[in-house]
Order: C-alpha cells, then sequence, then structure tokens
C-alpha cells in the first residue's frame, strides 16, 4: 500500500472519528487509550488489526507514550469487542 493510500486512509478515519458520539459502553476509536483519536496511533492499529497483524507487529511504534492500552492482546481484545 501506499504512502499516499495509507495518508488518504488516515485522513478518512479521523474524520469518521470526530463524527462518532462518545458515550458509556459504546465504541470508540480511542483504540490505545489515551484520551485521543489519532491516525498514526488508534488508525494504524486499525489498520494493522484489519490486515492481520498480531503480537508486536500490531503494536509496536503505534501506540502512544500515554496509552492505556499498550500491548498487542490488550488492543486485539478491544478490537474483537
Amino acid at each position: 500500500m501506499s504512502r499516499l493510500s495509507l495518508t488518504v486512509l488516515g485522513i478518512l478515519f479521523v474524520a469518521a472519528a470526530q463524527n462518532v458520539q462518545s458515550a458509556e459502553g459504546v465504541f470508540s476509536f480511542d483504540i490505545d487509550g489515551d484520551g485521543e483519536t489519532e491516525a498514526l496511533t488508534d488508525g494504524l492499529l486499525v489498520l494493522r488489526y484489519l490486515f492481520g497483524f498480531s503480537g508486536t507487529t500490531l503494536s509496536e511504534g503505534a501506540v502512544s507514550s500515554s496509552a492505556v492500552r499498550a500491548s498487542a492482546d490488550a488492543i486485539s481484545a478491544y478490537l474483537e469487542t
């Protein structure tokens, strides 16, 4: 996948995420749980998960330093629900 395609996907992800209303018990696009929805962290995690990445290849370099869900297992479990 080219950089342009990833950039477009990231922009679409952020646009969609900003239009989702948060409520208790509703899915949030804040995948790593750091309180922010970002294309280069949360969006990348979603893309990697959808492409079948697991283990360290899922989460390495794609979670923020303040992430609540930083392990691949925690991220996978969140996305599976």
